[in-house]
């Protein structure tokens, strides 16, 4: 159990590191001492019986429950290192309100500011596998640095979701420094479920719980309005049948904040996190790899009238497999706004990276590049009964490829709206190397340029079929033979020209040439467009390798931003 945890936090952090994320901020408490008039009880399993005052660790209590139940208000207890078993199905601890329990202590540690590292001295709460709840928390109480595993609820348990912890009705709760592993449950939230309740959990690793027919959320079930804070937390190898085998909000809130999403697995949607029910969810700084949801949505899930932002993260490598896109399934009347993040090497049976099912995506300042459909939809994003629209602004995609049509994106039965993109190297073994627009979709590009797509049934960047139809303008969009334009104002049919900027990653190679930036001539998309860059919100960003923000007529395609 030791090795595995430090594996993961060795995991979580090298990626942290490689995303650029920041250190994880210190918590409070460690970095204060437990004085008078607080009072600290003390735990050691190695300790003959409860008998103890357990004022000390000579005279500590031998079980978590004693000293907790001892506690009052705003007291701690220390935990020593060791593993602490239930007894049959009661719960090896039942939280108190307003006490505090840490646990990683060698055995001598006076303040909390003398633990070590309660990676290497772990504190153990095992519930043996016939435990429904290892842990019931309590409101505005503290749990930190223990390892929580064994928790079991099987088909015919009246116990509800929480194998591992359950927190029903409680406010300011906190989760720190745990590993919540190989925590079973029939239900959902193998390893927690959050009832109504408010809390926040940080620094924290589920791994290896696993939830089956009827429950979703294996790693942790948010359940009934309830709100959470989850900060640098990290959801690894968990399995779900229903969906957000790592993380599920049900008619919740949720504000997630630099965590790590890998090889987590569901059978239905969603394997990372799922967003359903009336929920409105916030992922800022976060990474998703190496998801696979057999129905869709490798990443992510977000349904039946949800609201999802996604800032500034990654979503590489993820799979939908049987299903539906690698990315994200946006569906049945929910919104999802993603922006500045970067999308690459997803793939599905049906979607690249995206799909709007009777939904609407806001998607904007995001790279697309190497996803991947086996069988139908496009390579990027596929729009189908979108309501009201998808709407793409400011994005990249190169290099995603289509076995059916849109090597980009497809639309069937919708209104897309694309500003100021770049769509180039994609690809389609069907029509319509950068977009698909199909049956009764209408299409409206702006200050965009689509040029060196690929598809075998044409040299069409846009193919529009069965009533369907791509109003252009102000766009560079490659036509053959040469001498045509296509049809619509301030559209161009010219060479880009783009050359690469002095950064790395993909947008590097999508800068315009300009002589004012150094290269020998100027490209035709520069001062090209519909409107000026202050007025389109581009003033901040650049299509100049020198990084000289864009600040009078806008100039068409991807902006990147300024270094």
């Amino acid at each position: 159990m030791k090795s595995r945890f430090l594996g993961f936090i060795t995991l979580a952090v090298t990626c942290l590191t490689l995303l650029a994320f920041p250190s994880c901020p210190p918590d409070s408490d460690s970095i204060r001492t437990v004085t008078e008039p607080v009072t600290v009880w003390f735990v050691d399993g190695d300790r003959p019986d409860d008998g103890g005052d357990g004022l000390s660790w000579a005279t500590a209590k031998k079980t978590v429950q004693a000293a907790v139940d001892a506690a009052g208000k705003g007291e701690v207890v220390f935990v020593r290192e060791g593993t602490y078993t239930a007894t049959g199905a009661d719960p090896v601890v039942v939280m108190k309100e307003g006490v505090k329990i840490y646990g990683g202590f060698e055995g001598y540690e006076k303040k909390l500011k003398e633990r070590f590292d309660p990676t290497f001295n772990q504190s153990i709460l095992d519930g043996g596998g016939t435990c429904p709840h290892v842990v019931i928390g309590a409101g505005h109480a503290k749990l930190d640095g223990f390892v929580v595993t064994g928790g079991h609820v099987d088909w015919m348990s009246p116990e509800g979701p929480g194998a591992g912890m359950l927190n029903s009705e409680v406010v300011d709760l906190k989760i720190q420094n745990c590993l919540f592993d190989n925590n079973y449950s029939y239900v959902g939230g193998a390893g927690m479920a959050n009832d109504a309740s408010k809390l926040t959990i940080s620094n924290t690793v589920f791994s290896n719980n696993s939830a089956w027919l009827d429950g979703g959320g294996a790693g942790v079930a948010n359940l009934n309005e309830s709100i959470v804070d989850l900060k640098y937390v990290y959801f690894y190898d968990n399995y779900s049948y229903r969906g957000g085998a790592g993380l599920m909000a049900h008619n919740s809130q949720l504000n997630i904040k630099n965590n790590i999403f890998i090889s987590n697995y569901s059978v239905n949607r969603g394997a990372g996190f799922v967003n359903e029910n009336g929920s409105v969810s916030n992922v800022t700084d976060s990474y998703f790899h190496g998801n696979t949801a057999y129905g869709g949505g490798g990443a992510m899930c977000n349904k039946s009238n949800s609201y999802l932002s996604v800032d500034d993260s990654v979503i590489k490598g993820n799979s939908g497999f049987h299903g539906g896109p690698g990315a994200l399934v946006n569906s049945n009347s929910s919104d999802a706004v993603i922006n500045n993040c970067i999308i690459s090497g997803n793939g599905g049976a049906y979607t690249g990276a995206i799909e709007d099912w009777s939904s609407s995506s806001y998607i904007i300042d995001t790279i697309f590049s190497n996803n991947m459909s086996t069988l139908m939809g496009a390579g990027a994003i596929s729009s189908w009964n979108a309501y009201p629209a998808t709407y793409v602004n400011n994005c990249l995609f190169v290099s995603n490829d289509s076995s059916s049509g849109g090597g980009a994106i497809l639309t069937y039965n919708t209104s897309l709206f694309v500003n100021n993109s770049t769509f180039e190297d994609n690809y389609t073994s069907s029509r319509g190397g950068a977009l698909y627009n199909y049956y009764y979709s209408t299409a409206y590009i702006d200050n965009s340029v689509l040029w060196g797509n690929n598809s075998p049934g044409g040299s069409d960047e846009i193919y529009s079929y069965y009533y369907s139809y791509a109003y252009v303008t102000h766009s560079d969009v490659y036509v053959y033979p040469t001498y045509l334009v296509y049809p619509g104002a301030g559209n161009i049919n010219n060479d880009p020209l783009f050359v690469t900027g002095p950064g790395s990653g993909v947008a590097n190679d999508y800068f315009l040439s300009q002589t004012a930036a150094g290269q020998g001539t100027d490209s035709p998309c520069v001062d090209a467009g519909s409107d000026t860059a202050a007025n389109l919100d581009l003033d901040d960003k650049t299509t100049r390798t020198d990084g000289v923000r864009d600040k009078n007529t806008v100039d068409m395609g991807f902006h990147n931003p300024r270094p």
